[in-house]
């Protein structure tokens, strides 16, 4: 199980603000990454329309061996500890710190959301080259009718 704590602020947070959380946030942790996450939304309303694109920036800080991470955007702060799970204290002490070091960068900034998630994965055999995911898993993707015929799409499970 993953655990993933997510801070999402009303208010824009200005970059100056931003860098100096970011520079903070740095010294507790051993890497930095910048990432481009992409987002795709098709209005069903009316599919002829061009899908509509953005980007987000996302600044992902890490531990060297990957057991804690923090991701940064806009004026998001989500803090993760990815599987194994262990203890909910010492998660909670890291969320504290992380959010106590945003809000002595960027002051004060009014919560729009809140949101606690746990991520569950799921181990399946590894046989040939096919999972049956139907014998391992009861999901699928509904497709509107007044989009044509989808020959792919994620569920996003991954194999390491």
């Amino acid at each position: 199980v993953e655990a993933v704590v997510e801070f999402k602020f009303s208010n824009k947070i200005d970059e100056k603000k931003y860098g100096k959380a970011l520079s903070k946030l740095k010294k507790v942790y051993d890497g930095h990454r910048q990432e481009t996450h992409y987002t795709y939304a098709v209005n069903l309303t009316a599919p002829q329309n061009a899908p509509q694109q953005s980007a987000q920036i996302v600044d992902s800080l890490f531990s060297h061996d990957m057991s804690e991470r923090t991701f940064m955007f806009g004026s998001t702060l989500v803090v993760s500890k990815p599987a194994p799970y262990v203890c909910w204290d010492d998660f909670k002490a890291r969320i504290v710190r992380d959010r106590d070091i945003w809000r002595e960068s960027v002051g004060f900034q009014p919560l729009e959301r809140i949101g606690l998630r746990y991520i569950n994965r799921i181990d399946l055999p590894f046989e040939n080259e096919l999972i049956p995911l139907g014998e391992y898993v009861n999901i699928y993707c509904h497709v509107p009718t007044c989009l044509k015929e989808i020959d792919k799409y994620s569920i996003n499970i991954q194999s390491q």
